[in-house]
This record gives C-alpha cells, structure tokens and sequence, in this order.
C-alpha cells in the first residue's frame, strides 16, 4: 500500500502562488477601505449640513457662531461652539469624526475627564475644568466667511442669514 501526498516542491509553488496572489489583492483592498472611509466621511459631512438645514429653519435662517464665550466676556465659563449648536440636531456625536483623520478629532478647548467617553488625543490638555458646549472629538471646521468667530457681543463680525449666500462653493 503506497501512500499519495504532495512533495515539498508541490506545495512551495501552492504557497508561492498564494503569496502572489496575496501581494496583488493587498493594495486592492486598502484601496477599498480608503474609499470607504471617504464614502463615510461624505455621509458624515451629509448629516451635519443636514443639521445645520434644521439649526437654520429654527433660528430665522441665520447660521450659528464658529464659537462664542459663555459669559460674553472671556473663557473662563467655556465655549459654546457650532458643533454644540447644531448638537440637538444630530443622532448620533460620531458623524463629527472624521474615518480619514489620524488623531480621532480633536478634544474641546475645556473638557472634564475622560471628555464624555470619547478621550482625548495624545498631549492635548484642557483649558479649564468645565465641558465646552461642542462635539466631544471635533474633526471638522467651520467656514469663517459664514459663521466667524463672535466670542461677545461687542465683537464685529456677525453670523449670517442663508439668503445672503448668493450660490453654495
């Protein structure tokens, strides 16, 4: 009775064909989940403008500050930030996040502990004790030209209406 098996040879091609095969599928599929990290980073940008949409039907059709201070005088009571204003509008805190961005999204200026269960990024620190009123990780940025930065009342720049933008970028 003689037994049937591959020899070392058989099975050192087998294993270089897979290692081929395998080298030629792995840039393929980091291309796949690349793009699927972009796919879900337009869904995300989606929702939050969807967002702002309802923040703006609610507040006579003006766009919220980039931030402004609490206290109308200076930080020490925290920021209320256009994340924050747009929260109540928003399911679900992670459409903030970018899939693409390294660090998660950075932290508010002021947090407290662990910043709501999100953590916070390597070396940043916070302000003051106190949760700014912002999305917990932040990787998006507001565009200055429609909602500047209006830290207190005194400040110059002002929020605008939507029917003052004559056509979108």
């Amino acid at each position: 009775m003689t037994r049937r098996g591959f020899t070392l040879i058989e099975l050192l091609v087998v294993i270089a064909i897979i290692a081929i095969l395998a080298a030629i599928l792995f840039p393929i599929f980091a291309q796949a989940k690349v793009a699927a990290k972009a796919t879900a980073d337009l869904s995300n940008l989606k929702q939050i403008g969807t967002s702002i949409q309802m923040y703006l039907a609610d507040h006579d059709d003006t766009y919220p500050s980039a931030y402004y201070y609490n206290n109308d005088n200076n930080s020490t009571n925290g920021y209320t930030q256009w994340s924050g204003s747009i929260e109540p509008y928003v399911k679900n805190l992670e459409i903030f996040r970018s899939p693409l961005d390294p660090t998660g999204g950075l932290a508010p200026t002021n947090f407290i502990g662990n910043n709501r269960g999100f953590g916070v990024p390597a070396g940043q620190v916070t302000q003051y004790a106190l949760q700014d009123n912002q999305a917990p990780r932040l990787s998006y940025i507001a565009n200055g030209m429609i909602m500047p930065r209006k830290r207190r009342t005194v400040d110059p720049m002002s929020v605008l209406s939507a029917t003052a933008i004559d056509e979108v970028a």
